[in-house]
């Protein structure tokens, strides 16, 4: 039977309200019905004949992501910073159950999250989730305990995917429609992560592949190569969102050398070169226009060929009436005729590769002049993030999420940026408390978990924007600090 149009098109829209629901059931624009049972209270954890990435214990990490939390959210005025009115949230625990409970509230609300999860680089995770395998569980789950040499190299894989999994999944339902997520990680798990990204945001979804250049070389005992770099995936949460540019360095700025009563401006020449610059390219770009002197100038290329303008008539006549049109006589080639840009307002596109900013040095560095010495390893530099911010387009009352918050950079990037442009976003940033070894600097200083350095170095950081402005009441300085405590009434 042939379905009418009229019933197509209501089963299309439903087909996409589904998969804005469930995203991950859905590959290449079709439903899997497998996995849509199983988030659906289906116990199903195979697959086959789909594309996509498998390992030992996914689907229990999938439906963690669906279990409901046991926690509560627990206000802890005493290590909060401010009069207890700050927009600002500090949350201590663990955050797959903190991404769950902030559902309730922040469902589809936040504009942007960053997160620098674990690189996976061997060690074993503070993260103790139910669905952890040891080695034995994981030889169980691959076949592998009647063999005398069991390889084990996959459990460290798969230990590290049943832990990210379900904290992005609970993590996408959070993003705005025009939101967008940035994941810093290295080559550990970089092709396991952009699988796991792509099944969860679609891969229509893939903004880029960032190259952050560190600063640094590592390795150079190892034998092998040495990193310099490493990566920050980008994925919207729809097509709703657009890239926004980032403001131009000094360099930049520097080519702005001309100046009309609008204000600095440089120039672009008017006719079209590169590709597709001939007359019989765009036939209707090829016309005369007028030089100061009366002179009639046609597109005409090197050695005289007949090239084109790069607009029409009649966009270069109101150009032309507006003075963004501007004039040179160059000596043997007469009068060139230039448009006009301004250095006012003007951002750039963002590339993929980021070598211009603050390396890990330089945020180490950052972090000790707040805190007064070396207490922790391998902060983000807090430009990376501001750069993060400014092409997610988060702007006026927008909220940035950090669930792997660390030192706080993100929390200290998010005030600093504030007051820059007079904005205010507002900051959710969770931590698990993990304890700080008792042979280090940072527990003689005092602190005994990461907890402790966050908090001290967003208010060391507030402290120093609040004496260098003058209306610092103006902007929200402070924040809440939340702890997750059991939730009585949810256990049996």
């Amino acid at each position: 039977m042939r379905l009418d149009e009229r019933t197509v098109n209501l089963f299309d829209k439903k087909m996409e309200e589904l998969q804005k629901l469930f995203p991950s059931a859905f590959s290449n624009g079709k439903v899997n019905l497998e996995i849509l049972r199983e988030l659906l209270g289906d116990r199903v954890d195979s697959y086959p004949g789909r594309y996509e990435l498998n390992w030992p214990g996914k689907g229990e990490a999938r439906r963690l992501a669906e279990v409901s939390s046991t926690f509560k959210f627990h206000y802890v005025e005493e290590l909060s910073l401010g009069k207890g009115n700050s927009d600002h949230l500090y949350i201590e625990g663990d955050n797959l159950e903190a991404l769950k409970l902030l559902q309730k509230e922040y469902f589809n609300k936040i504009k942007m999250i960053y997160i620098d999860p674990p690189y996976n680089t061997g060690q074993d995770f503070i993260y103790k989730d139910n669905f952890r395998s040891n080695r034995n569980r994981f030889m169980k789950l691959t076949n592998q305990l009647l063999r005398k040499e069991a390889g084990s190299w996959g459990r460290y894989h798969s230990d590290w995917l049943n832990f990210i999994y379900p904290r992005i999944k609970v993590a996408r339902d959070l993003l705005k429609e025009d939101g967008v997520l940035f994941v810093s990680i290295d080559d550990h798990e970089f092709a396991n992560l952009k699988l796991i990204l792509d099944e969860l945001f679609g891969e229509d979804n893939f903004v880029g592949n960032i190259v952050r250049a560190t600063g640094t070389t590592t390795g150079q005992d190892s034998g092998g190569l040495g990193s310099s770099f490493d990566y920050l995936l980008m994925y919207r949460k729809s097509d709703r969102f657009h890239v926004g540019g980032i403001p131009l360095s000094k360099k930049d700025a520097a080519r702005f050398k001309l100046k009309d009563n609008r204000g600095k401006f440089s120039i672009l020449q008017l006719r079209k070169t590169g590709n597709d610059d001939k007359r019989e390219d765009r036939p209707n770009m090829y016309y005369p226009v007028t030089a100061p002197n009366g002179d009639l100038v046609y597109p005409l290329g090197p050695g005289g060929y007949e090239s084109r303008w790069r607009m029409g008539r009649e966009k270069y006549l109101e150009l032309e009436k507006d003075d963004f049109i501007y004039w040179k006589k160059v000596k043997d080639k007469g009068w060139i005729p230039y448009v006009k840009y301004y250095l006012d307002g003007r951002t750039k596109r963002p590339s993929t590769l980021w070598d211009d900013i603050d390396g890990n040095k330089k945020a180490s560095l950052e972090v000790k002049k707040l805190l007064g010495e070396k207490i922790f390893d391998f902060p983000k530099p807090v430009q990376l993030i501001k750069r993060c911010i400014q092409i997610a387009n988060a702007g006026e009352e927008d909220i940035i999420l950090d669930f792997f918050s660390g030192s706080g950079t993100t929390a200290q990037a998010v005030l600093e940026l504030n007051v820059a442009e007079d904005v205010h976003r507002k900051f959710i940033m969770v931590q698990l408390p993990e304890k700080i070894e008792e042979d280090t600097s940072a527990y003689r200083k005092g602190y005994k978990t990461i907890c402790d350095i966050g908090r001290k170095r967003i208010t060391m950081a507030a402290k120093r924007i609040a004496v260098k402005i003058q209306d610092s009441d103006r902007y929200d300085l402070g924040f809440k600090t939340f702890k997750l405590e059991r939730n009585i009434s949810t256990l049996k």
